[in-house]
Parts: structure tokens; C-alpha cells; sequence
């Protein structure tokens, strides 16, 4: 009898370390990434829409080549309204000459402000009506511009910084 209750004991105590286990490795895997209600990914990269923004689909651009000058370009983007038809635009800029990295953002971006925000280096640009980040991610520039910085930091997504 005292055998059985150990036995009954035993594997009761690990179902509860296996599923407290379990329960941790989905919470970890929630705080990581996108949210998974808000989240979207543009060119493998993930972002968090704020909440009461929409995607304007009239607005998308999907792989449209570009050339400015000697240099081409291929751009995707996204545009997010809300009610108030408030903008949230979500630019990524692969050039066809060279990779993006932080010498080269510092020439695309020779206006802006020197600015780390949550861990990505970029630079950024302040308007009365809007804010402007932009960093290197995969080898490509990336834009995020929106009505203040604080939507900004609500958009990006540590787990890729």
C-alpha cells in the first residue's frame, strides 16, 4: 500500500514539473517576437501594429524596382490608418548596389538624428506631424514613420534588434 501512494506520489509530481515546463516554454515563447494579435512580418522582419490601426491595402507596395539616379532600389511598404486617419508607414529598401549597414545608413540618413530605440541603432527625424525612424536590418534600410516616436517604439519588435 505505502508503495502504491509513492508511485501515485511520484508521477503526480512530475506531471507538475512537465507541465509547469510546458507552461513556462509558452509564456517564453510569447514574450519573444511579434504579439501575436497585432503582429505582422514585412520582408522577414516583425512588427507590432498599435491598436485601432488598419491596413490601408490601397497604399501596399510589394517589390516595386526604383532607380534614383545610379542606383536601384527595390521597395516594400505598408500603410496603417486609424479612425482619425492618422498614418503609420512601414518602408523596407533593399539596394541592388550595396548592402545597408551603419556607414551607409549614415548617408541615407544625413539629416537625421543619431537615435537607439529598442536596441536598434538608426536615425531619426522629428516633424511637427510625424516622426521618422530608420535602421539597418538584414542588410537593408528600414522606415518606420508614424505620428510620434512613442508609436514607434510600440511598432518595433526587440526580438530582431
Amino acid at each position: 500500500m505505502y508503495v502504491k501512494r509513492m508511485n501515485i506520489l511520484i508521477v503526480f509530481a512530475l506531471s507538475t514539473i512537465i507541465l509547469t515546463g510546458f507552461v513556462s516554454a509558452l509564456n517564453i515563447n510569447q514574450s519573444c517576437g511579434a504579439d501575436l494579435e497585432r503582429g505582422i512580418v514585412i520582408e522577414d522582419i516583425e512588427f507590432n501594429i498599435p491598436d485601432g490601426y488598419e491596413k490601408n491595402n490601397s497604399k501596399s507596395i510589394v517589390n516595386q524596382t526604383n532607380t534614383t539616379g545610379n542606383m536601384s532600389f527595390v521597395l516594400n511598404q505598408e500603410t496603417f490608418t486609424n479612425p482619425d486617419n492618422s498614418e503609420i508607414t512601414i518602408s523596407i529598401v533593399d539596394y541592388n548596389d550595396f548592402d545597408v549597414d551603419a556607414e551607409s545608413l549614415k548617408k541615407i540618413c544625413e539629416d537625421a538624428d543619431n537615435k537607439t530605440l529598442m536596441g536598434y541603432p538608426g536615425y531619426i527625424s522629428n516633424k511637427d506631424s510625424y516622426s521618422q525612424f530608420t535602421y539597418a536590418f538584414n542588410n537593408k534600410a528600414v522606415s518606420i514613420r508614424a505620428p510620434n516616436e512613442d508609436l514607434i517604439n510600440q511598432i518595433l519588435v526587440v526580438e530582431d534588434a
